[in-house]
């Protein structure tokens, strides 16, 4: 065991601080993860895009990796890489680095854009209706972890003004709006959504997966393990009693199934978050690239570019490989040949979306801060050649 505890929340740098040889390997498995994980969201999008498909892939073998998996495996990396208690420069960077991303991309994407391409004009009323809640468009999450985080952090000042530990806390505000979540709807800043998935970011801000990650050695033998792990979860998809997108909204989807909600109905919910979250715990440990490869780039610089992106460039590539409105056809040839098509697109959009080129041109929506911060330096570099 490390004697720095990277998982340690009462440590401001827990995760930035850590000593280097940890660290730097505690980072790249994430990055590795995150790479998997945008290809199962594209993955997602592109089933639900070309075959009308919501709920069933191409194939059963694919239906593990859509729509649950890649969103727990999300909301865990970012609640394992919010750890610590907040300052003025973590809630600057929510401001710059989240909320006005979220903003500039609704106003440019979802209320201009994405309206264009279902041939409908700019309407002030759709843009503070996405305002309000983005769901079921992208940017959803960015709302939701905005919430999540300012979660967190409320969770530390209790934390320390009552004296008790951060775990019993942060888990005493999530399931407290779990609960409540069941028996009312909550159509404002997405909070349907995001408390869907708060129980798996609550797993990644709690659980030192770090330091179980240095306890379990990559050995051939291990490398085994995770072949199989990924096989079994793999051929589960087709027997496996979760087989459905995730119910983001728990309290309409109670009341449709079931007619009532009951005492105990969030259980529901909530087991299928956590059952989720702890497959990818799992394979994360066993399965999942420790050191930096070619890659790992794609994962560490371009997730959000490829999250938010990606949806839009499917719909593009959709109506210029059809010359049609891409929800309409839903045509398949054959499982196989389906499901590899899909992951071949999927890897090439996710490696287009997160390459230099495409952060360049997208980078004043998404990462406004880092592009202004650019333009300066260039402009300081310029008046010093005068």
């Amino acid at each position: 065991m490390h004697a720095y505890r990277i998982g340690n929340q009462d440590n401001p740098d827990s995760i930035q601080a850590v000593a280097a040889n940890g660290g730097k390997q505690y980072l790249a498995i994430l990055d590795n993860a995150k790479l998997v994980l945008m290809m199962g969201i594209v993955l997602s999008h592109y089933t639900m895009l070309k075959w009308n498909a919501q709920v069933s892939a191409p194939s059963a073998l694919m239906e593990n990796w859509l729509w649950n998996f890649p969103l727990a495996g999300f909301s865990f990396v970012s609640g394992a890489l919010s750890k610590g208690p907040p300052n003025r420069s973590k809630l600057q960077s929510l401001v710059m680095r989240m909320l006005l991303p979220f903003l500039l991309y609704t106003l440019v994407f979802d209320a201009s854009i994405m309206q264009w391409l279902k041939h409908e004009p700019f309407r002030v009323s759709y843009l503070s209706q996405q305002i309000k809640s983005a769901a079921p468009f992208p940017t959803w999450y960015l709302q939701s972890l905005i919430v999540w985080k300012l979660l967190a952090w409320s969770s530390h000042v209790l934390a320390s003004g009552w004296s008790i530990p951060i775990w019993a806390s942060f888990t005493s505000i999530s399931l407290a709006l779990f609960v409540v979540s069941s028996f009312f709807t909550m159509h404002i800043w997405s909070l349907d959504d995001g408390i869907a998935f708060l129980p798996c970011f609550a797993v990644g801000f709690l659980f030192p997966i770090e330091e179980l990650i240095m306890l379990v050695p990559m050995t051939p033998q291990m490398a085994v393990a995770g072949c199989f792990s990924i096989v079994a979860w793999t051929l589960g998809g087709q027997y496996s009693p979760i087989r459905r997108r995730a119910t983001k909204d728990l309290h309409e989807a109670l009341l449709d199934r079931y007619g009532c909600v009951s005492a105990l109905s969030w259980c529901e919910g909530m087991s299928s978050a956590l059952i989720y979250v702890t497959v990818f715990m799992m394979l994360l440990v066993v399965s999942c690239p420790r050191q930096e490869y070619w890659f790992t780039k794609y994962g560490r610089d371009g997730a959000m570019y490829v999250y938010l992106l990606n949806l839009p460039a499917l719909k593009l590539f959709m109506k210029a490989l059809r010359g049609a409105d891409p929800y309409q056809s839903n045509w398949k040839a054959s499982p196989t040949s389906d499901s590899t098509e899909a992951i071949i697109v999927a890897f090439t959009l996710t490696v287009l979306l997160s390459s230099w080129p495409a952060r360049w041109l997208f980078s004043p929506v998404i990462e406004p801060t880092k592009c202004l911060v650019r333009w300066r330096a260039k402009q300081s570099l310029a008046k010093g050649h005068m």
